[in-house]
C-alpha cells in the first residue's frame, strides 16, 4: 500500500508533444510553395538511390521520409532505398504530382536488367499525372520487388511494374511487390497479351479472401469458450449455430477453374485451343468440387457417403492432373524460350503437388482422426493448401508473364510493330 501510494504521489502526466513535432533531419515536410524540394530529394537519392554504381545505397545507414502537404507539385521524386514518400491529405487527390515522372522507382541494377534487388522503399496517399514514356508504359514507374509497398495512390495514366532498358535483351524482372487501395486510370503494365492471366490471379485471391472472412465468422459463431463457475476456460462448446463449410466449397467452385484458366492463358495456344481447354478443365474442376461437397458433411459415424463422394471427385481430380502433367506438354514444348517452358512446367507441377494435399486431408476421418481433431485438422490442412495453390502459383504466373512480356518487347515472339 505504501509503495502504491508513493507511486501515485510522484506520478505526473507526460509533457505534451509539440504540433508539428520536432522532426529529425531525415524527415522533411514540404509545402506547395517551398523552394529547393527537388534538390533536397536529389541529395537523398544520391546517397540511397541510382544504378551507378549498381544498387547504390542498398546497405546505406541513411533513412529518409518526405511528407507532402496538400497541394500540387510539379517536381519529379525518385524513391531510393530506405525512403518513404507520403501525401498528407485526407484523400490521395489532395496531393498531386504533375511532373513528367512524378513519384517513381527505377530498377537499381541496369547491368542485368532487373528490379529483384530494388526493395526497402514506400510511397502512399497521393495522385500522379505522370506522362513519361518508360517504353513499357506512359505514366508512373514502380519497378520494385520485396518490401516496397505502394498504397492509396491514384495513377492517372499507366502504372508500369517493370522496366525495360536497352541494350539489355530482356525486360527487367520484378517479384513480390505489394499494392493496396489503388486507382489506375489506364493500364497496369507487364504486357497487354498476358494481362488476363494477372487479372485472374488477382481475382482468385480476392474471392478467396472474401470467403475466408465468411469462413472465419462462421467458425467463431459455431463455437464458444465458456468459463466454468471457477472462471477456468475449458474446451470450446457448440453454440447451436452450425459451422457452414459451404463457404469453402463455393470459394473452390469459383477459384479452382480460374486457377486453371490463368495457367492456360500463359501458354502458346490458339483461340480455339484456349476455348477447348478452358471448357474441359473448367467443367472437370467444377464437377470435382461439386462431387466432393456432400461427403464433406460426414466426418463421423458411417463414412460410406464420404467415401463415395471422394471416389467420384477423385476421378475428376486424376483427369485434371493428367491434363496438367501430360495433356499440356505440347503447348509447353512449343515455347521459344526454354526458360519459359521450364517455368510453365514448374507451374503445372507445383499446382498438382499443392492439390495432392486436398485428397489426403479429405481422408482424415478414415485414418482414425476423429472428433475435434478431425474437424480442426481438415480446416488447417485446407487453409495451408489454399495458400500454396492460390498465392504461390499466383506469384509463379506473375513471373511467367514478366518473362514472356520481355520476349514480346524485344520481338522474340511478335514483330515490335505489333506491340501496343
Amino acid at each position: 500500500m505504501l509503495v502504491l501510494s508513493a507511486a501515485c504521489l510522484t506520478y505526473s502526466p507526460l509533457s505534451t508533444e509539440p504540433n508539428p513535432p520536432t522532426w529529425p533531419e531525415s524527415v522533411v515536410v514540404f509545402g506547395p510553395g517551398d523552394t529547393g524540394i527537388e534538390s533536397t530529394i536529389a541529395a537523398a537519392y544520391a546517397v540511397n538511390g541510382g544504378h551507378e554504381p549498381t544498387n547504390h545505397g542498398q546497405f546505406s545507414s541513411a533513412r529518409y521520409a518526405f511528407l507532402f502537404k496538400p497541394g500540387t507539385y510539379d517536381i519529379d521524386v525518385p524513391v531510393g532505398y530506405y525512403t518513404h514518400v507520403a501525401g498528407l491529405g485526407a484523400s490521395p487527390s489532395d496531393v498531386t504530382f504533375t511532373s513528367p515522372k512524378g513519384v517513381y522507382s527505377e530498377e537499381q541494377d541496369y547491368s542485368i536488367g532487373g528490379a529483384l534487388s530494388t526493395f526497402w522503399r514506400m510511397a502512399e496517399n497521393f495522385k500522379t499525372a505522370a506522362t513519361y514514356d518508360w517504353q513499357v508504359g506512359k505514366g508512373m514507374m514502380w519497378a520494385v520487388s520485396q518490401a516496397a509497398p505502394l498504397r492509396r495512390v491514384e495513377v492517372v495514366n499507366d502504372l508500369s511494374l517493370f522496366e525495360y532498358q536497352p541494350p539489355i535483351t530482356d525486360a527487367g524482372e520484378a517479384s513480390g511487390g505489394f499494392m493496396a487501395n489503388m486507382k489506375v486510370g489506364a493500364a497496369i503494365k507487364t504486357s497487354e497479351k498476358y494481362k488476363s492471366a494477372l487479372v485472374i490471379s488477382g481475382l482468385v485471391t480476392f474471392i478467396a479472401a472474401y470467403h475466408y472472412v465468411r469462413i472465419f465468422n462462421s467458425w467463431t459463431e459455431a463455437y464458444a469458450f465458456v468459463p466454468s463457475a471457477s472462471g477456468v476456460t475449458h474446451a470450446p462448446v457448440l453454440t447451436g449455430v452450425p459451422f457452414n463449410d459451404a463457404y469453402r466449397y463455393m470459394d473452390w467452385l469459383l477459384t479452382v477453374p480460374l486457377l486453371l484458366l490463368e495457367i492456360i492463358f500463359c501458354m502458346n495456344l490458339s483461340k480455339d485451343q484456349v476455348s477447348s481447354e478452358a471448357w474441359t478443365l473448367g467443367f472437370g474442376s467444377a464437377m470435382m468440387i461439386a462431387a466432393g461437397y456432400p461427403g464433406e458433411l460426414v466426418v463421423t459415424g458411417d463414412l460410406t457417403p464420404r467415401f463415395m463422394s471422394f471416389f467420384v471427385s477423385f476421378m475428376f481430380f486424376l483427369f485434371i492432373v493428367f491434363k496438367l502433367l501430360v495433356g499440356l506438354k505440347g503447348a509447353i514444348k512449343s515455347e521459344t524460350n526454354p526458360e519459359v517452358a521450364e517455368m510453365l512446367s514448374n507451374v503445372c507441377t507445383v499446382t498438382v503437388i499443392s492439390w495432392c494435399t486436398y485428397p489426403v486431408v479429405y481422408l482424415f476421418p478414415f485414418l482414425g482422426i476423429s472428433g475435434a481433431q478431425s474437424v480442426v485438422g481438415i480446416q488447417c490442412g485446407y487453409c495451408a493448401s489454399d495458400v500454396i495453390s492460390k498465392c504461390g502459383v499466383g506469384f509463379m504466373i506473375y513471373n511467367v508473364t514478366i518473362k514472356k512480356s520481355a520476349a514480346l518487347i524485344n520481338g522474340a515472339l511478335l514483330p515490335k510493330t505489333q506491340i501496343v
